[in-house]
């Protein structure tokens, strides 16, 4: 077997997988593997997918059979793949495969006639070689292999390395030699008498303190920790300079800074700031941390000390940890919080904000989180849980806004109340309900009780609840409008074609097909898309449509992949998803994967795509009454791969976007990827104002403080007593067996 390259080699294949590739003949003016190579040799190949991305270049044996085939595909044998350089199990289709000599395994001459080398000369065989390569020091360096061992290093020069004197005398050398001792670090040479020192080499310093590997907890108060290096240097004549790097972690976290480090000639003297691997003579270094909950993290410094020509380090850990914040427990039997009395709480009739976490244990009950009122009845302000995890506000007597989404127990849900300019909102998550309330209620409690009634043991909460702040007389938030549109079908033949397009021939790649969708009615089989260029016969495109049994299906291959309930979405804003990932199609509902399909299939129609209605227009009843928003195509990535929460905000052009289009609100519908495809719009078709999202904002991810016009800010302990943080200082009485609680958020 003998190792050849040849030219004009080049075959095809549709092997799929990771084994033995079958060749199907020589293109035309190309010769074969085995007329080119020959039957038993190696040699270097490449692979590449006519159709995908997918190649692989590496060695292997080429066989005269029926089929002629190329074998030895390991990962040891790749060189280099789309694969992470391993073998690559091929897709189905042709592939390419010729023979070539990789890069890695050139050897060239450069503008200079200088012959580069990536790795190593080997000269002789594998019985007996010398190996001539760059040492780590950049040093030219020799190896001697012998039949069944590893290389070994040689010295370059005439200098031998040794232990210590013992083995350097144990030789048999010749006049000139010269020996290194490691024991002592000297430099010995024989005069054909015996051997005499003729030099101590350069030592390296040693650091006596602070030890290696030593792990500092930074204080969350700001108080610095100052790291002194001890040591010396045997060498005379030295002068020892310092510097540090970060080598883990990062000084950064959060957004911003967890440590500062700064160095000083003296334990007392003035401090300065200094970047990392900068020398300084100064042995003290002060690591100061931040102050900010939000950038606590972990790093490691290495100090070092050198001569200038070698160098000892020392390894130091540091954390700076916050201690979390807590909450309120209620157990449900009587448990609760009170604030102690003051017209500062009486919300009168302006702006406010009443904002929490709350984690439900269950949801078996009617629970009060917050009830604010001077008295029985009358301009109460309150908000409860539901047995349907429902959050409610009840607002002078009445319930006002049932939230349109439900909470689940044992977990944290940020909920804020919010009036502005006489309009009242419930916001969770930091998510506006699709309801408001129009109030001009004045609101004259005194007084706010947590976890149950304010007038004996009613509707107890049983979970807890963190950082509630009420900020009288204005909005704690930036609210962000909710901006974009969508397109509005009648159910009477609309739609939206899109020419046809490569860029909707998916192959047997990733894809993601998304859009938010209100539908009003479910007859007449309305049709979200359909993606088939002739959709009486073709089977290699897909489409989704919702049956007049409630079902919504994913349609592909003349038959529904995926079918299941949609009844409980009609009248309301879904955001749907279909999804292929590595060979698995999910169809997600509002995130939640509403079932799979293994698929295949190779997506090769080019459409026209038609949103809204059937493919067919002769079937024109078969569309959409309804609205549509934020229609995207991505092929070739799984924007999806599990649970997602669907964004709150339009859609964008990401990597591989094919086609992003239903946003407008008013005016023409136009596609805003990269690709700019038209788009038609037939029947009443039209931009609409109607869209999936609600004004919002961003929830805090670090415990609440006590902002401008805060009069409460409460249930933030861990341990001990509950207190309030704002100015008020109001004290917070405590009814049952509530109680602070390490539990929270954050």
């Amino acid at each position: 077997m003998a190792h050849v390259l040849n030219d004009r080699i080049k075959e095809t294949t549709t092997t799929t997988g990771t084994g033995n590739i079958n060749l199907a003949g020589a293109e035309t003016g190309f010769e074969t593997f085995v007329s080119g190579i020959g039957d038993g040799n190696t040699t270097y190949y490449a692979i590449s997918h006519q159709s995908t991305t997918e190649f692989e270049i590496g060695l292997g044996t080429v066989t005269d059979a029926s089929p002629d085939t190329i074998s030895g595909r390991t990962n040891s044998n790749v060189i280099s793949s789309s694969n992470s350089d391993n073998v690559v199990d091929f897709s189905a289709g042709t592939k390419d495969v010729f023979c070539t000599l990789p890069a890695s395994k050139a050897i060239t001459l450069d503008h200079q006639s200088v012959v580069n080398v990536v790795g190593s000369i080997s000269l002789g065989d594998s019985s007996n070689r010398v190996i001539l390569s760059k040492g780590s020091d950049n040093q030219i360096q020799f190896q001697t292999e012998a039949s069944g061992q590893s290389p070994v290093t040689s010295n370059s020069g005439a200098t031998k390395v040794y232990a210590d004197i013992s083995s350097m005398t144990a030789t048999s050398p010749t006049t000139g030699d010269q020996a290194f001792v490691s024991a002592n670090s000297g430099l010995y040479i024989f005069n054909g008498g015996g051997w005499y020192k003729i030099a101590t080499v350069n030592t390296s310093p040693t650091i006596s303190s602070p030890s290696s590997g030593a792990n500092n907890t930074l204080a969350t108060n700001g108080t610095a920790t100052t790291i002194e290096l001890v040591g010396s240097d045997t060498d005379p004549g030295t002068t020892l300079q310092n510097s540090y790097a970060v080598t883990t972690g990062s000084l950064t976290n959060g957004g911003g800074t967890t440590a500062t480090i700064t160095t000083s000639s003296t334990s007392g003297g003035t401090y300065t700031s200094l970047s990392p691997s900068t020398n300084t003579t100064n042995r003290f270094f002060k690591v100061t941390p931040t102050t900010n909950t939000s950038h606590g993290g972990s790093f490691s410094l290495t100090f070092s000390m050198s001569d200038t020509i070698s160098a000892a380090t020392t390894v130091q850990n540091f954390t700076l940890t916050f201690i979390p914040e807590g909450s309120a427990v209620f157990d449900g039997t009587g448990d609760g919080l009170v604030s102690a009395t003051s017209s500062n709480l009486s919300l009168s009739t302006g702006d406010f904000t009443i904002e929490f976490w709350v984690y439900p244990n269950n949801l078996s009950s009617t629970q009060l989180v917050t009830d604010h009122r001077l008295g029985g009845g009358g301009n109460d302000i309150a908000v409860f849980l539901d047995t349907n995890g429902k959050v409610n506000l009840h607002a002078n007597s009445s319930t006002r806004i049932t939230s349109a989404s439900a909470i689940s127990a044992s977990q944290w849900k940020h909920i804020a109340v919010v009036r502005s300019s006489s309009t009242t909102t419930l916001y969770l998550d930091g998510i506006a309900d699709s309801t408001t309330y129009s109030d001009s209620n004045d609101y004259g409690g005194t007084a706010v009780t947590l976890g149950k009634y304010y007038n004996g043991n009613q509707f107890e909460l049983n979970g807890y609840i963190s950082n509630f702040r009420l900020v009288k007389g204005s909005v704690a938030y930036t609210i962000n409008t909710a901006s974009g549109g969508s397109t509005a079908f009648d159910g009477n033949g609309d739609a939206l074609t899109v020419p046809a397009s490569a860029d909707f021939a998916f192959g047997t790649g990733d894809f993601t097909i998304e859009a938010w969708v209100y539908s009003t009615t479910y007859a007449n089989f309305p049709y979200i898309f359909d993606g088939r260029t002739n959709p009486g016969t073709s089977s290699n495109a897909p489409a989704l449509y919702i049956h007049s049994s409630n079902t919504i299906n994913y349609y592909v291959a003349g038959s529904n992949q995926i079918s299941t309930s949609y009844s409980s979405y009609q009248n309301q804003w879904t955001h749907i998803a279909i999804v292929r990932n590595s060979g698995t199609t999910t169809l997600y509902l509002d995130g939640v994967s509403a079932g799979t399909w293994s698929d295949s299939t190779n997506y090769t129609d080019q459409g026209p795509l038609v949103i809204g209605r059937h493919g067919d227009s002769s079937l024109a009843t078969y569309c959409l009454n309804g609205y549509i928003s934020n229609f995207r195509i991505v092929k070739g990535t799984a924007v999806y791969t599990s649970a997602f929460t669907p964004s709150n905000i339009a859609l964008t052009a990401i990597t591989n976007t094919k086609l992003l289009t239903c946003q407008n609100s008013t005016g023409t519908i136009t596609d805003a990827s990269s690709s700019s495809h038209s788009i038609t719009a037939s029947g009443n078709a039209a931009a609409s104002t109607q869209k999936p999202f609600k004004n919002y904002f961003t929830v805090p991810s670090e415990p609440l403080t006590a902002i401008t016009n805060t009069q409460l800010l409460t249930c933030q302990e861990n341990t001990g007593t509950i207190t309030d943080s704002s100015s008020n200082d109001f004290t917070m009485t405590v009814v049952g067996n509530t109680a602070a609680n390490a539990l929270n958020p954050f």
